[in-house]
């Protein structure tokens, strides 16, 4: 079926303008919906939350094993699991405006590319507004959970940060161990965690990611070249870290024949050992972050006034972090 487009005297100006400034709406709205999941964070997205401010992530202890009895005598004692929550609330709501003249909406009716090319406009410029905050705002939860609140496993470069071979041989044997059951890994150390090799994200700065070895990092992740690009963020820089005390009683050497050792740590406030320097790496289960989107909402305001339409991107998110999932910055 033909598309009509209302360019005659069949309605009246103000109804016209009204009409595409609502059509140009509908098109904006599903154009933004559509884009949920495609910005540079897209990866630790698992849903767009329909309501509500707070969820909730549900942990269960491991279980422990015992002997079959064949007697069946302990088979109604109860057992009760060990169940950990963690709350994850929303903050960050946002509102973003563009302006479209009423002129402008009549000219977007007269054709299929002109209504095409208003659509986008007002999409690009509100969704990459948007997503640029998100951007800013994901790193600085990675300095949040790195740096202020020191939530995360911290990896002890040593001095061997710049050699790139010795940091690819870490990324290696780091995501060859998280793929193994163990508490090194997630801050918590609340049950064994262990990763697919498809569920491990690395973030790196721009530099280093042009210096690594990525057939190594290919290897290291059990993937091919084109799976293993997805996993692999890059932002601009990463973090400066600076850590004064950190837990002893369950260190990890990292042996991969450098002469300085490569340690892993958790942090305590009454540890003994210290770490200075910056985040060369954050190596991460994608279920260790939340960028969860609550809402976009797209509305309009006509000005009869000023003669021209608002369009009003309502921006509301959950972004958080999880101790209970493996997560590591190597610091150097």
């Amino acid at each position: 079926m033909a598309a009509t487009y209302y360019t005659g005297n069949t309605l009246d100006t103000s109804t016209k303008e009204v009409f595409s400034g609502d059509i140009i709406n509908k098109i904006v709205a599903q154009e933004i919906e559509s884009k949920i999941f495609d910005d540079i964070f897209g990866i630790f997205r698992s849903k767009l939350l329909e309501t509500g401010f707070q969820i909730e992530e549900i942990e269960i202890a491991n279980l422990t094993a015992t002997d079959f009895d064949p007697t069946g005598a302990d088979a109604l004692a109860k057992a009760n699991m060990d169940f950990k929550v963690l709350y994850h609330k929303k903050n960050r709501n946002k509102t973003y405006k563009a302006t479209i003249s009423t002129k402008q909406l009549r000219t977007a009716m007269l054709s299929k590319e002109n209504l095409a090319a208003a659509s986008t406009a007002i999409t690009n410029e509100l969704w990459n507004s948007s997503s640029i905050d998100d951007f800013e705002a994901m790193k600085t939860l990675l300095v949040d959970i790195c740096s202020e609140n020191k939530a995360m496993v911290i990896c002890d470069l040593n001095g061997n940060g710049a050699d790139m071979d010795a940091l690819t041989k870490a990324i290696q044997t780091l995501s060859s161990r998280m793929a193994l059951p163990s508490t090194h890994f997630n801050y918590s150390g609340y049950k064994k965690e262990f990763n697919a090799p498809e569920d491990l994200v690395l973030i790196i700065d721009a530099a280093t990611r042009a210096k690594l070895n990525v057939d190594s990092l290919a290897n290291a992740f059990n993937m091919d070249m084109k799976k293993l690009v997805s996993n692999i963020i890059i932002i601009d820089e990463m973090p400066t870290i600076t850590y004064t005390a950190l837990k002893t009683d369950q260190d990890l050497s990292i042996n991969i024949g450098e002469s300085n050792p490569i340690i892993t740590h958790k942090y305590a406030s009454d540890g003994e050992a210290t770490v200075t320097g910056s985040a060369v790496a954050i190596l991460l289960d994608r279920k260790a972050l939340k960028c969860d989107k609550i809402a976009r909402d797209l509305e309009d305001q006509k000005n009869a006034a000023g003669s021209f339409m608002n369009y009003f991107l309502h921006a509301e998110d959950l972004l958080s972090y999880s101790t209970l999932k493996n997560a590591i910055v190597l610091v150097d």
